[in-house]
């Protein structure tokens, strides 16, 4: 690849290597949970761990979520590769981890194959089609439902251990 190629080249080498235990754990959750469950957004290795860690202390069950449209930069490697080192703080808690891609569908396609679950907001059409591929391959995919009100997202906080488990425990009371 040259250097003034575009960077999807690289994201196309991507394959499913198994699924990872934080996919195990949410094929057998209903679609439902996308909704009910508290959802953290993490930016880095840290605010996972983190956010795991907090969830375990308060016995819930999570969704682990991606910035908004961080497929287009981070690639669906980088976000498995994170989630796998931070299951490794907190192997008992149950998640449900989800790569945002925005509207774009060639890297919500590429993560379901590859294994992780989506968050698409784009057209339509293709939302159902990636739809059956998440399906197909037991993987969640939230087709850019408004997100539910319990959401905590980790960027700019000074102490986002403290932060998780604020809100963990005020959702908890609330839900």
């Amino acid at each position: 690849m040259g250097l003034l190629e575009p960077h999807v080249r690289r994201r196309r080498a991507v394959r499913p290597h198994g699924l990872t235990a934080v996919v195990e754990a949410s094929i057998t959750t209903p679609p439902s949970a996308l909704s009910t469950r508290p959802r953290i957004v993490v930016h880095s290795l840290n605010h996972a761990r983190v956010a795991l860690l907090a969830a375990a202390e308060a016995g819930e069950e999570i969704v682990l979520a991606s910035a908004p449209g961080a497929a287009s930069h981070v690639g669906p490697g980088w976000f498995r590769a994170v989630v796998e080192a931070a299951r490794k703080a907190a192997p008992e808690v149950c998640c449900i981890a989800l790569l945002d891609c925005g509207d774009d569908a060639g890297s919500a396609a590429i993560s379901l194959a590859a294994g992780i679950g989506v968050r698409f907001t784009g057209h339509r059409g293709a939302a159902a089609r990636l739809a059956d591929i998440a399906a197909t391959g037991c993987v969640p995919f939230d087709p850019g439902t408004p997100l539910p009100e319990r959401v905590l997202d980790l960027a700019g906080m000074s102490d986002p251990a403290a932060s998780c488990r604020d809100f963990l425990a005020r959702n908890r009371t609330a839900g």
